[in-house]
């Protein structure tokens, strides 16, 4: 099977769970996100704010609580439909389509603000979806990317040995996919064949995206704020870091 499909597969069968797991997120980790982001981006009245890969929606939902023309746009159907609902749980007024992040229907110059977690790690072509977010955002328009290393065990030997030895610590089987897989082959297969998996972060991103033409500052302590503290999960082999982008 084609990478493209097998991404799309892993999204859609995760959907639920995924879901679950946002709600829970909603409820008791609102205030720390909200917090952090307002150190990095000025608000002003009437921003137009797209979240990119949104999934249940959990960037949107916060973003539209403030009064902003929200959008989130996702690869998977079944995604859209766990943020809706979602979205009407939490009562707030956000749009969402169903949408590829390489290539989005916008025109030139859309949106204030686009804001990203956890999704540049899945792409199929990362940087093609860097530069197709730098043309939608207007100038002088930021862009926050909350992301990981995720995979780079599999190119790492010494990183999967630690990677092992704190699953079984944790009494965690070494074949599970941490990353919202129902389908544990499936999940397994993906991580291996990882398109960025086998490459230094964020220190490839900061390449690519200064390239293309944004201004970037990474915060790699991002984590101790607003992820899962180490060492407690074995996830956390890659800490999340934030990309804050200006055009």
């Amino acid at each position: 099977m084609e990478l493209k499909e097998l991404i799309e597969k892993r999204w859609q069968a995760s959907a639920a769970g995924y879901g679950e797991s946002i709600r829970k997120e909603l409820s008791d980790e609102r205030g720390k996100w909200e917090a952090y982001i307002q150190k990095h981006v000025i608000f002003e009245e009437g921003m137009k704010i797209l979240d990119i890969g949104c999934g249940p929606g959990f960037f949107t939902i916060l973003m539209s609580g403030k009064g902003h023309e929200t959008m989130g746009i996702d690869a998977s159907s079944k995604m859209i439909e766990e943020a809706k609902k979602n979205a009407k749980q939490e009562s707030v007024n956000a749009v969402f389509k169903v949408m590829d992040c390489h290539h989005t229907e916008f025109t030139d110059n859309t949106f204030d603000l686009i804001i990203s977690r956890n999704v540049v790690w899945t792409l199929l072509e990362p940087e093609i979806a860097y530069r197709e977010w730098y043309r939608i955002l207007k100038p002088g328009g930021k862009m926050l990317i909350f992301d990981a290393a995720y995979n780079r065990e599999f190119h790492d030997p010494k990183l999967m040995e630690e990677k092992k030895r704190r699953k079984k610590e944790l009494g965690i089987d070494s074949e599970v996919s941490e990353y919202f897989c129902q389908d544990q082959k499936l999940g397994l297969e993906l991580d291996q064949r990882s398109v960025l998996g086998a490459v230094d972060r964020p220190e490839w991103d900061e390449k690519v995206l200064k390239k293309i033409g944004f201004l970037v500052a990474t915060d790699r302590n991002a984590w101790k704020e607003v992820g899962r503290k180490m060492p407690d999960r074995w996830v956390n082999l890659a800490p999340l870091f934030l990309l804050e982008c200006r055009k």
